[in-house]
């Protein structure tokens, strides 16, 4: 076991996972913490998958200069290389730095898997993540040549206008990307703090993921996802999947749920259980367009399922 002087540096997430697959699988668990604070998707996107792609193409040798990277990269890059007198100094926030600095040593490893902790830095352009992080996973898989499966923690709540709909994105491209399977935390949020305290949890969450998708243990790791949407006329009827029975967290009434307009008004719903995995929300005299959850970048939605499995933030339109 290692000192508290050695663990201290070291992922706490990553740690809890470790420790939680070797006691429940009884077998030694390797991690290999590479870790950059702040840092963009980019940054750990190998240069040959960056250069061939058109769009990314056309800012990743300008990235000090361009919209494409958030501001914090940039101005946090720029103070660093300020007194620098190297000619194209080289930075943790350039696209490709990360790959090549660091997963680019262990491509003979033999990893079983994939542990990915990362977005804050890129959610001032949702649309332009989506590209980067399959172009992370493609990369990583045709790097490695392996198809290794991605366990990634969706980000959690933080007071920033644009965190509920990178949180949905998060959620759709769970779905889009083979062999990838997301860790919802947004319950475990610091309206403040984008470090929340609550790392054991987050680990013990993808450990749960792992232990399904990997080694086959018989357990309910994903979060609940709507599935059906039956509109009435005075109410919605949500049903819900990977749910034995859902749950408030907490005491007092389900939060969470909001309804959009065709004027684009936002209306908070007034919503209840009423059998194991179906919600019912009460719907205003409107004509309603969508439906959401958990939606505000600081979220207390507060519906999860038997386990304790939160239901990630997401947004359905309303036929």
């Amino acid at each position: 076991m290692p000192t508290s002087d050695e663990a201290a540096g070291f992922s706490a997430v990553a740690y809890s996972f470790a420790e939680q697959i070797a006691r429940e699988q009884h077998i030694p668990i390797g991690i290999i913490d590479l870790s950059v604070g702040g840092s963009n998707t980019e940054s750990w996107i190998d240069r040959k998958s960056l250069e061939n792609d058109d769009l990314l193409a056309s800012y990743i040798h300008n990235w000090r200069k361009s919209d494409f990277l958030q501001d914090f990269c940039r101005e946090r890059a720029s103070q660093n290389l300020f007194h620098s007198t190297i000619r194209n100094q080289r930075h943790p926030y350039q696209p490709a730095y990360n790959f090549e600095a660091g997963v680019n040593k262990w491509l003979d490893t033999g990893l079983k898997a994939i542990l990915w902790y990362q977005g804050e830095s890129n959610t001032h352009n949702m649309e332009l993540h989506e590209r980067l992080f399959k172009t992370l996973v493609s990369s990583w898989r045709k790097n490695f040549n392996q198809h290794l499966p991605f366990y990634f923690v969706q980000l959690t709540s933080l007071d920033r206008p644009s965190w509920g709909d990178f949180r949905n994105s998060q959620r759709l491209l769970e779905k889009q990307i083979e062999d990838t399977h997301m860790a919802v935390t947004f319950d475990l949020g610091d309206s403040l703090d984008v470090h929340p305290h609550e790392k054991l949890l987050v680990g013990q969450r993808l450990a749960n993921l792992v232990s399904k998708y990997v080694y086959g243990a018989s357990l309910n790791a994903n979060h609940p996802e709507p599935v059906r949407c039956k509109v009435q006329a005075d109410k919605l009827l949500l049903t819900f999947d990977h749910c034995a029975r859902l749950k408030v967290k907490g005491n007092g009434p389900l939060k969470g749920f909001q309804l959009v307009d065709n004027r684009g008004r936002i209306f908070e719903a007034n919503a209840s259980i009423v059998s194991e995995n179906v919600v019912e929300i009460r719907k205003p005299t409107v004509d309603l367009i969508r439906l959401l959850y958990g939606y505000e970048p600081f979220s207390r939605a507060n519906l999860q399922n038997e386990i304790g499995i939160p239901v990630s933030t997401f947004d359905l339109r309303i036929k």
